[in-house]
């Protein structure tokens, strides 16, 4: 006798193999980016591509691609956090300017908003971290008791933030 697959298990199974091809797909393009990097610039790259697959993983877990994970979620804001600020302007020692790089001439002539961007980045990772929930619920120990929506807003202002320093700082 066989038994049947409920559809909300084949579901979420299909789901979640998609996410993970897809992120497969984004990682193995941006590695190919990454050819003759060495040094900083490839130090930074391998960041900014951790950055992008935790970004990833959030997002599909705020979207019910995949299934949430608090304690997931504050390890992957926790990894953000520790990379950015300070530990991430040090990766951009003047000079550091040359393929494949693609950071703009901007992170040095305007290196006090380089700066801030990436101190904001640390203080949004740090508060993307603290309002995850502990469990498979969504934000159950946000402070402000707002659940998924201060989860999602916390979310969306990290990746505003990343993506300003783009807009602004990257060719």
């Amino acid at each position: 006798m066989s038994k049947r697959v409920s559809p909300g298990i084949l579901r979420a199974v299909v789901l979640r193999t998609a996410s993970l091809l897809m992120m497969t797909a984004g990682l193995s393009l941006e590695l190919q980016a990454h050819e003759g990097a060495e040094g900083v610039i490839m130090d930074r790259m391998r960041i900014m591509t951790l950055y992008d697959a935790a970004r990833l993983n959030i997002a599909a877990m705020i979207e019910g691609r995949i299934p949430y994970d608090g304690a997931k979620i504050k390890d992957y804001a926790h990894s953000i956090a520790e990379r950015s600020g300070e530990s991430l302007t040090q990766l951009f020692p003047e000079g550091s300017l040359h393929d494949p790089s693609l950071a703009s001439p901007l992170v040095w002539e305007d290196w006090s908003a380089f700066t801030d961007l990436a101190l904001e980045l640390q203080v949004r990772a740090v508060l993307l971290e603290k309002s995850a929930g502990s469990d498979s619920t969504v934000g159950d120990a946000t402070a402000d008791g707002n659940g998924a929506s201060s989860l999602a807003e916390a979310y969306d202002k990290l990746v505003e933030t990343c993506d300003t320093c783009h807009a602004r700082f990257r060719n």
